[in-house]
């Protein structure tokens, strides 16, 4: 799930620790925040999902799109959603 869109260097607090939640149709969700793989500015926050128990995940999305100053995500789940 931690694939090459960062790079998985975690450090001080910077980069957060995943959090995880599971909906109603047992669909775990997953969110964390790490480093750019290239080098520059930034921090991005990541989202992927699994639909079997967490053996096999999503590619990751990135949650980063209008800013680089996220980080700490936090990902809810009520019941279906």
């Amino acid at each position: 799930m931690f694939g090459s869109q960062g790079n998985g260097y975690i450090h001080d607090r910077e980069n957060s620790t995943p959090n995880l939640n599971i909906d109603g149709d047992g669909v775990l969700h997953c969110v964390w925040g790490d480093f750019p793989a290239t080098p520059g500015p930034g921090f991005n926050s990541y989202y992927s999902r699994s639909t079997d128990g967490g053996n096999t995940w999503s590619q990751p999305q990135t949650l980063t799109l209008l800013s680089d100053k996220f980080f700490m995500p936090v990902v809810s789940c009520f019941q279906k959603k």
